[in-house]
């Protein structure tokens, strides 16, 4: 049921930034920083919370889907794949969601209007993981050009 209620907030989160865009009469591109900011605290929260856990099962099919693929071309068995499955864990996104909703909140405040107005959520939450690709403020500047 709290899935549901994720995936769900997760989807308003969206059709907030589908009606932002569309009533916007500037033909560049809108970002996620305008419907970020139409979001109450406790919607920031749900969002979060349904972008980590659709983050997290996006990982775990990945990673279920390599390694059968990996199995098949090796000539192992469908459990072994599942065996060797169980035994891996990455745990991304360790904090509480308030952790990166302040994240996000910040990113946006901090940089740019380019970089604000460029950078979607998702690439933000990215930036926030336990062991991320690009520190928030190289996104920034990747986004600003620099």
């Amino acid at each position: 049921m709290r899935l549901i209620v994720l995936v769900l907030s997760c989807l308003a989160a969206m059709v907030v930034s589908l009606s932002t865009s569309l009533g916007n009469d500037d033909s560049s591109h809108v970002g996620d920083q305008i419907w970020w900011g139409a979001l109450s605290q406790s919607e920031r929260v749900h969002a979060v919370q349904g972008m980590l856990v659709a983050w997290d099962e996006a990982y775990d099919q990945g990673v279920s889907q390599a390694l059968l693929y990996a199995a098949k071309r090796q000539g192992h068995s469908k459990e072994w794949a599942m065996d060797m499955r169980r035994s891996v864990h990455f745990d991304r996104f360790s904090k509480p969601a308030d952790y990166y909703v302040d994240g996000i909140s910040a990113y946006y405040r901090k940089h740019t209007a380019d970089a604000s107005l460029n950078t979607d959520v998702g690439q933000i939450l990215g930036c926030l993981a336990d062991s991320p690709f690009l520190s928030c403020d190289e996104l920034a500047k990747a986004v600003e050009g620099g």
